[in-house]
């Protein structure tokens, strides 16, 4: 049964940042297994950018909504500086998040030539922190975009992901 008057409404509002971010992610969704150049990958893209960037205008402590503004702005080749902010306050707002460590590794990692040292650092201490909780993860990250002199700081001692990495880079 279809809510019907206020209620329609109110499941429907777009001032709903649940709602804003939820159409952010049907759109990304689409498309997150389509080649990025696509024109149908790119058009959903855009669209999935602006509901990300309405949601972030009325909640912007939200670590999530800040995560999939970057992987949207990555997909769109949009390495600007609303991609490095939206790392930035996704890392900022949700350190010990386990996908948001994943997602700034794996966006910071394929973007490392074109980010300036300070989000770098940012990256660096992400992953450092991922380290802890999902460091055979960070290690495959770093071995998947070849930046293991990133990662190889943090693998010493623990011989486990020293072997990974090292069979990683091997094999690379």
């Amino acid at each position: 049964r279809f809510p019907c008057g206020r209620a329609a409404h109110s499941a429907l509002d777009g001032e709903r940042t649940d709602l804003l971010a939820s159409l952010g992610d049907m759109h990304a969704l689409l498309v997150n297994a389509a080649p990025v150049w696509t024109t149908e990958a790119r058009e959903h893209d855009r669209i999935a950018r602006d509901y990300y960037r309405a949601a972030i205008a009325r909640r912007p402590s939200y670590p999530y909504t800040w995560a999939n503004l970057a992987v949207v702005k990555f997909r769109l080749v949009e390495l600007d500086l609303e991609f490095l902010t939206a790392l930035e306050r996704a890392t900022t707002l949700g350190p010990w998040e386990p996908e948001i460590q994943k997602t700034v590794t794996d966006l910071g990692l394929a973007a490392w030539p074109v980010l300036p040292e300070a989000s770098r650092a940012q990256v660096r201490d992400n992953i450092e922190r991922g380290m802890r909780g999902q460091g055979e993860t960070m290690v495959r990250l770093a071995l998947h975009h070849r930046r293991t002199e990133v990662i190889a700081p943090l693998v010493q001692g623990n011989e486990r992901l020293e072997t990974i990495l090292k069979a990683g880079a091997a094999s690379g």
